[in-house]
């Protein structure tokens, strides 16, 4: 494997693993540069927001003019690998099922199945924080799944929870790091 390709899969592994770390991003970006200035400048942009927002106390603000164009022009093939997981929450939404934060996918919208099914290898294709469950189930296997312990948010509102799925939550459900739960 060429030595380039190699670092980049490493600040890649850093990343999500150490999701609320900026210097491995900015290493990625740095890494990049070259390769993807486009990436490198959409990383670098959304790590400023989001910094001078959380200096500010201001949660996911809107985007700059050039964040958005670079999201437009490159999201997709920036999201290439997640995409296909990734479910629709409005149809007249422009990204359907993921959105960036610092640079990377951290939100995703997705079936409970796909949660159920791939667990952990779902969590580690990409630094996702946020997790938004839509309508198609089995409910159960996905809200106890043990890599929901990496979420920051997780989303449920939109999936009708039974008192069954809502006691499994309850009592096994794997939320430690998470900040905001919407049922």
């Amino acid at each position: 494997m060429p030595a380039a390709k190699q670092l980049y899969e490493q600040l890649y592994e850093q990343i999500v693993r150490a999701p609320d770390d900026d210097a491995p991003r900015l290493g990625y970006a740095d890494a990049i540069e070259r390769r993807d200035p486009a990436h490198a400048e959409f990383i670098r942009l959304q790590i400023a927001r989001f910094r001078d927002e959380a200096a500010r106390g201001v949660r996911r603000g809107t985007p700059t003019p050039r964040e958005a164009a670079l999201r437009v022009q490159h999201g997709a093939r920036w999201a290439h690998f997640i995409a296909p997981l990734a479910r629709a929450h409005r149809p007249d939404a422009p990204f359907q099922g993921y959105e960036f934060e610092r640079g990377f996918v951290a939100l995703l919208r997705t079936e409970p199945n796909m949660v159920a099914d791939m667990g952990d290898r779902l969590l580690a294709m990409a630094p996702i924080e946020h997790l938004e469950l839509t309508r198609e189930g089995p409910f159960i296997p996905a809200l106890t799944a043990p890599c929901l312990g990496r979420l920051r948010t997780l989303t449920l509102n939109s999936l009708g929870l039974g008192d069954d799925d809502a006691i499994a939550l309850a009592e096994r459900g794997q939320l430690e790091r998470c900040e905001w739960l919407d049922l």
